[in-house]
């Protein structure tokens, strides 16, 4: 007799699904805001400002800070305090071996990640979608490699993919 249980959840979820959750896009100074129901859940920092040693620490990559709806703070780590370069989602590899070079590209001791544009930004259908280029440089400014980033939000499931490397 579980074919009633199955008919009640189906039924559930498909009550759900017609009232699912309204996503939505906010563009900001150095930061793309995903928003739910109209509460921020996550933002995509992509300042890149070297104008003072400080601002340049801050803003050496590019991170996706997720957010509590319920009073707006901060859940996953930023700049600053125990292992500054802990920042919310992100990439990096602590280990890179380059032209004889060996690169700390994890906590950026070697170099940046510079966001230089999106190739989308869209929200529809209860799901964000953020397509971010980025720039790896070495200390020098060098160009070490171009990423294509992917991140696929919903309200049931973060998704964050990395799509292509050249």
């Amino acid at each position: 007799m579980r074919l009633p249980s199955l008919l009640a959840s189906l039924f559930a979820l498909s009550a759900f699904a017609a009232e699912s959750p309204q996503v939505s896009l906010r563009p900001g100074e150095g930061a793309l805001e995903v928003l739910v129901d109209g509460k921020v859940v996550a933002a995509y920092l992509t300042a890149n400002d070297v104008s003072t040693p400080a601002r340049a620490n801050e803003t050496y990559k590019p991170y996706l800070r997720v957010v509590d709806p319920v009073d707006g703070q901060a859940i996953t780590k930023g700049p600053g305090g125990t292992y500054t370069h802990h920042r919310g989602i992100f990439f990096g590899w602590m280990r890179v071996g380059l032209e004889g070079q060996k690169l700390d590209l994890w906590s950026m001791g070697s170099g940046r990640q510079v966001h230089t544009g999106f190739k989308q930004q869209t929200a529809e259908r209860g799901l964000a979608r953020l397509v971010s280029t980025i720039e790896w440089s070495d200390k020098k400014g060098r160009l070490i490699l171009s990423e294509e980033r992917t991140l696929e939000l919903s309200p049931l499931a973060a998704l964050v993919s990395c799509g292509s490397i050249s």
